[in-house]
């Protein structure tokens, strides 16, 4: 994760711009027909870093035996008729989001603090926790 985000804390403005230059944002394709309802057609981004990419997966995957909601998360994925890589992916992608808040803000990740913050909002991960 430190060779993904490095010490420049002004290379990303947001936590989107790392999960596409990671290749874990899906690619949607879009015309002007299309609403925010119906984005367009979901693609698997090809064109990314491929070892970006895999380190994220790898990452979301290890964190499934330590993470209580990273676990439910990828439940709640596959209840979905997500595939495990597909599941994996979305998961990296949430993590993404998270890490990039830790970083920005040179704060270390608190799970308990997630939580109550999964709490506060009423997420509907927690039927699966």
């Amino acid at each position: 994760m430190l060779t993904l985000f490095g010490d420049d804390r002004e290379r990303f403005d947001s936590a989107e711009q790392v999960q596409i230059v990671t290749g874990i944002a899906p690619l949607i394709e879009s015309s002007g027909k299309k609403t925010k309802q119906s984005p367009g057609v979901v693609h698997f981004r090809w064109a990314c870093p491929k070892f970006l990419r895999q380190s994220v997966h790898e990452f979301a995957v290890h964190s499934l035996s330590r993470s209580a909601w990273a676990r439910a998360y990828y439940e709640m994925q596959l209840s979905r008729g997500k595939t495990h890589h597909m599941a994996a992916r979305a998961l990296g992608f949430k993590w993404l989001r998270i890490l990039f808040v830790c970083w920005r803000d040179r704060v270390a990740y608190d799970e308990a603090r997630y939580l109550e913050s999964l709490k506060a909002n009423n997420s509907p991960l927690l039927a699966f926790m």
